[in-house]
């Protein structure tokens, strides 16, 4: 079993105190198909537009378009998500509103994003890419 990574995930893999080599992973490497999606560059960890963009691939109806119009980004700071991963009060009082990032998408086909990953990673698995 393996697990496949995006270059732009090498952080998460490095925070995880893995160096990339290991036998279970595999990087999918740089993917000029997904750097055609314009994202606003906040830090996001939890209801970013990335989940929004997910929410809105997989389950529209379930998306207040309005209300997101008016979710300003939160930017937070890597010291503020080593607080926040602490739990307790510290995500209250970063996050009030839930959410750590921007929820609103810049980029009304993000939700493609997971189209063009889901690809990518059966091209991958079938031997295809690296």
């Amino acid at each position: 079993m393996r697990w496949l990574y995006a270059a732009a995930r090498w952080r998460l893999i490095q925070r995880l105190g893995l160096t990339g080599n290991e036998t279970l992973l595999g990087s999918l490497g740089f993917q000029p198909e997904l750097e055609r999606f314009q994202v606003t560059g906040s830090l996001g960890v939890h209801a970013d537009e990335y989940e929004t963009a997910a929410m809105v691939r997989y389950f529209p109806e379930t998306v207040d378009f309005d209300a997101l119009q008016d979710l300003p980004p939160t930017q937070l700071t890597l010291d503020d998500l080593q607080s926040w991963r602490q739990g307790g009060e510290a995500p209250r009082r970063l996050t009030p509103a839930g959410y750590f990032g921007a929820p609103n998408p810049i980029d009304p086909d993000l939700w493609r994003h997971f189209d063009e990953t889901a690809r990518i990673m059966a091209v991958a698995v079938a031997g295809g890419a690296k």
